[in-house]
């Protein structure tokens, strides 16, 4: 897997791609639905399959106290969608 940290990065990618978008904090069961899904289309269409989260969670930068708390730390969320 690779991680992109920035949007230029990611146009710099040399295929189309298909992202999957979300914040995945805890990768549970539809987390998992949703990657599957992704990873097969990619497959069939011959895509780069890319899944986009967020660090820090969006609420914390536009609503820092209605944020919820992170279940997983980034790291470990990499580890789980890996």
């Amino acid at each position: 897997m690779n991680v992109v940290h920035s949007l230029q990065e990611l146009r710099a990618l040399e295929r189309n791609s298909s992202i999957a978008i979300g914040n995945f904090d805890g990768v549970h069961r539809g987390h998992h639905m949703l990657l599957d899904r992704n990873k097969e289309f990619s497959a069939t269409e011959d895509l780069i399959n890319i899944v986009y989260t967020f660090d820090p969670h969006p609420a914390k930068l536009f609503r820092p106290k209605l944020a919820p708390a992170l279940i997983e730390p980034l790291e470990v969320r990499l580890e789980m969608l890996y």
